[in-house]
């Protein structure tokens, strides 16, 4: 204090006074002091350092809407989502836009993105992160209500020869693998505006066109200083992932704040490029059912089902490796992290987003109160390297990208959905071999979904990361190869078509499918859970 009352009493003239004046100024509202400020004092002789409570203070101010309750703002995730993200469209806001968010107490999620990105691009990212649930929950109530309706005779069967086998065809429905898909993919899409028609217009979240005034520059301002509050007051992190994420200096700013103002596991990173190979994948896997109910209507003998079969597991498989190197270089990218690099589309936001930062580290104490910018800088990017890789194994694995309950909601559109259906025949079945026919069948699907699709997923997956160097014709060569080695599965098919056929007569074969089942599902449970994510 005795120092700081020399240096104001000092005519110090030019660019050190005026340093000095900001130093003075820094101190008393309890902002941190750049390295031109400590510079000008030390060139004075006035040493001293600012105590960590100022940094507390100054942190508090950058975390929390004390005296601002205003400016804390929400909206709906409906208004988000609506007209297939009509808000991303561009970065420009207005003061309506600014009415589309209201005053909150709590944020669900904080979305993190840059503008930069396509809208569609981003748009899929948020219906993986907020729709697949409901999606799942419409697929499976339509599958529970038309299977119903097929065994009450309301929706009629056909005549499946697979299934019958040797005995000549069995009764089979249709309904499900025909039109869930479409129910999933609309709910997939449409599903938060959907149930917003009934009222339920979602959690509040914070997206920063919305939240922050675009207009009026006084509140943009007090706005953005409080990045750090709409943090620190959000339940999760929603991170649509890109190269250029970890490029943009704002976005830098807001890892910063998330990493060290809430947990790790709250930070959910959903990569852009991730959600479209997965909505592919599924939109795929969806036709493979429907292509079994052609090719067996019209004897076909399943040409055309195993030929596209064939056909989407290269295409697939060659995705997937372009995946897997956006994979390797999110994680390069980390390791060669630097927030001096981060591009700034206004350069003088740049001090601005440091200073935040260097506030931050220092009010938490994750370096010392008299380290300079430089220091301190480095430790957060030390604490970026460390921290976030962390955040992103959770959000897309460690060795596999989607998690368990993704892959097999993929394995039911690619298997059950053809038991289930079988189910529906028993409405038909004119004698008990029918019965015991469709029962074999349906629980035959649902042993190969729940084990042997994941593990045909995750050895594609894991082989998919080879040679990952190639490119042009040796990489779709790669692809093939994958493709072919995956055929490990065909004959295990027949193995299965086999108990089909013996369980249909046998008690016994009947009693070793269910058993097969039961250690499908414990395996699935256990093994699958680990080996996923």
């Amino acid at each position: 204090p005795m120092h700081t009352a020399m240096a104001i009493g000092m005519p110090v003239p030019g660019e050190m006074g005026r340093e000095v004046t900001h130093a003075v100024t820094a101190v008393s509202t309890s902002r941190h002091l750049t390295s031109e400020m400590e510079q000008a004092m030390k060139d004075l002789g006035v040493n001293f350092v600012v105590p960590v409570e100022a940094y507390k203070e100054a942190g508090f101010v950058l975390s929390t809407f004390a005296g601002h309750d205003d400016l804390f703002r929400g909206t709906p995730l409906s208004c988000v989502m609506r007209n297939c993200g009509r808000i991303w469209k561009n970065s420009s806001g207005s003061a309506d836009t600014y009415h589309l968010s209201h005053p909150v107490e709590v944020l669900r999620t904080f979305i993190s993105h840059n503008w930069s990105v396509g809208r569609f691009q981003k748009y899929i990212a948020l219906c993986l992160h907020f729709n697949l649930g409901i999606a799942a929950a419409a697929a499976l109530s339509a599958t529970v209500v038309l299977t119903l309706l097929h065994i009450l005779g309301v929706i009629p069967c056909y005549e499946d020869k697979v299934i019958g086998g040797p005995h000549g065809p069995a009764p089979s429905g249709w309904a499900v693998r025909v039109i869930v898909p479409f129910i999933f993919v609309i709910a997939f899409f449409f599903g938060r505006e959907i149930v917003s028609f009934i009222g339920f217009k979602g959690p509040d979240v914070f997206l920063d066109k919305v939240c922050i005034h675009q207009t009026d520059i006084a509140i943009q301002q007090q706005g953005i200083l409080r990045l750090g509050a709409f943090l620190n007051y959000s339940d999760e992190m929603l991170v649509l992932y890109t190269n250029i994420y970890l490029r943009k200096l704002w976005t830098i700013f807001e890892v910063a704040a998330f990493l060290v103002l809430r947990p790790r596991y709250k930070m959910k990173v959903v990569p852009v490029n991730m959600a479209m190979l997965y909505i592919g994948a599924i939109c795929f896997t969806c036709t493979g059912p429907l292509n079994v109910v052609v090719c067996r209507a019209y004897d076909l003998q399943d040409l055309l089902g195993v030929a596209l079969t064939l056909v989407y597991n290269v295409i697939y498989i060659f995705i997937l490796r372009r995946w897997r190197r956006d994979r390797q270089a999110i994680q390069d990218m980390i390791q060669a992290f630097s927030v001096h690099s981060a591009l700034c589309a206004v350069e003088s936001d740049r001090p601005i987003v440091c200073s935040n930062i260097v506030t931050l580290m220092k009010a938490h104490e994750l370096v010392r109160a008299d380290a300079d910018d430089t220091e301190t800088l480095e430790e957060f990017d030390k604490l970026v390297r460390s921290d976030l890789p962390q955040a992103f194994e959770k959000s897309f694995g460690k060795y596999l990208t989607f998690s368990y309950r993704q892959v097999l909601l993929r394995a039911f559109f690619a298997s059950m959905t053809m038991g289930i259906d079988s189910l529906g025949g028993l409405g038909e079945a004119d004698s008990t071999l029918q019965a015991r026919q469709l029962i074999a069948s349906a629980l035959n699907n649902l042993s190969w979904g729940l084990l042997v699709v994941p593990t045909l997923m995750a050895t594609q997956e894991l082989l998919a990361s080879c040679k990952l160097h190639l490119s042009g014709w040796k990489d779709l060569a790669i692809a093939v190869c994958i493709m072919l080695f995956s055929c490990w599965a065909v004959p295990l098919l027949q193995v299965f078509d086999y108990m089909l056929e013996e369980a249909a007569e046998s008690n016994a074969w009947m009693a070793a499918l269910i058993a097969l089942n039961l250690v499908s599902m414990t395996m699935g449970s256990v093994f699958m859970t680990r080996l996923f994510r």
